[in-house]
């Protein structure tokens, strides 16, 4: 099973790039894209490491320099085949717009980097229907890309600072479109087909029980929601592990 380290940039004390006009703060969008690809890598039977889920910095950094190097670390020990750091852009323009990725020649593999931001870059941009400003060589200046010692990249989702593209940020269903072109392109880098998660939505007489993906075909909803639905009460028969739903 490949296993993937997903690093989320930014988070607690650095917010990464706000957008000045609304808010809107990158590092919240890192975080929301990566956990949703790592249920969708999970889904597609992968492994993934996250370097954080929460709203922290990497292993609680308390400055820049030592979240890099956090990031370094968490990728150097991960265990993990791949690296995707996860970042949305920012330009003193704010008209600048597109999809980019960033790779280094650094860590020895940059044919293997290349080919990752290349899929990245082309995957998330059709995705999206943003500009692809192609992939870039970072050469030394960016330490999570230059210092971690297996394939690599980073992908700049969309310019947080282009008040049209930082919904791509914020809102959760840009969000899951970025991610599932995400977790295209790392099926591609190791020549699997992308399967999908179907959301559904279940109902009982006409009253929301749930909502999710399913899984092998089916949603499961917890029986206590659909006997609150029916008017009944849920009981237990230890002897014969059986669950009933009663008057």
């Amino acid at each position: 099973m490949p296993k993937v380290a997903l690093i989320p940039g930014h988070g607690g004390f650095d917010p990464g790039a706000v957008n000045e006009n609304n808010g809107v703060r990158e590092c919240d969008g890192n975080l929301a894209v990566a956990l949703k690809v790592r249920d969708l890598l999970e889904f597609n039977d992968f492994e993934v490491a996250m370097s954080r889920t929460t709203d922290e910095a990497c292993g609680g950094a308390a400055n820049i320099n030592q979240d890099v190097n956090n990031q370094i670390s968490f990728g150097n020990n991960s265990g993990a085949d791949i690296a995707v750091a996860i970042h949305y852009n920012s330009a003193s323009s704010s008209s600048a717009h597109g999809t980019e990725a960033l790779y280094s020649q650094y860590n020895g593999l940059s044919e293997s980097n290349i080919a990752l931001a290349r899929l990245l870059a082309n995957e998330v941009s059709a995705a999206a229907g943003l500009t692809n400003r192609g992939i870039k060589d970072s050469q030394r200046s960016v330490g999570v890309v230059r210092a971690i010692d297996i394939p690599v990249a980073l992908i700049e989702c969309a310019f947080v600072s282009n008040d049209q593209e930082s919904i791509w940020c914020w809102d959760s269903d840009h969000q899951l479109i970025i991610a599932k072109a995400v977790a295209k392109a790392v099926c591609e880098y190791f020549g699997k087909e992308y399967i999908d998660m179907t959301e559904t939505t279940v109902t009982l007489n006409g009253k929301k029980l749930a909502s999710g993906y399913l899984i092998n075909n089916r949603n499961y909803v917890p029986i206590g929601l659909i006997a609150a639905a029916l008017g009944l009460k849920v009981t237990w028969d230890a002897a014969t592990k059986t669950v009933k739903l009663v008057q």
